[in-house]
């Protein structure tokens, strides 16, 4: 990881590989909700938003290999927490309430996502 940003290069490139590890992440949120989905229409919205996250993947993987990064995936501020947050509710969580509780992550994260992968 980069200590310091001196340049507009150094900045994009940090940008690419944040939003790679940020889409490799939502992937992996995407898969934990799927498994944990009490209702059995929600798995599936879960899995298609997986397929989605893989395409919109490409763009930024392609992107950090453009800028010569080879691949590297860069901590993004707040998507470790994202998750276990997430996972803690599911703890917590009475089944009667699960899927909510899955939604309401998913839309928190979904905002964080565009923020990193758009800015």
């Amino acid at each position: 990881m980069l200590e310091r940003l001196n340049t507009p290069e150094q900045l994009y490139n940090f940008k690419l590989g944040a939003a790679l590890k940020m889409e490799h992440t939502v992937l992996e949120m995407l898969d934990d909700n799927a498994q944990a989905a009490q209702s059995s229409e929600l798995e599936p919205l879960f899995r298609h938003h997986q397929d989605e996250t893989r395409r919109a993947d490409r763009q930024p993987r392609e992107g950090v290999r453009g800028a010569g990064l080879g691949g590297r995936r860069l901590p993004v501020s707040g998507d470790r927490g994202h998750r276990e947050g997430g996972q803690g509710q599911r703890q917590k969580a009475d089944d009667a309430v699960i899927d909510g509780v899955l939604l309401s992550g998913a839309a928190e994260t979904e905002r964080h996502e565009i923020a990193v992968t758009r800015a």
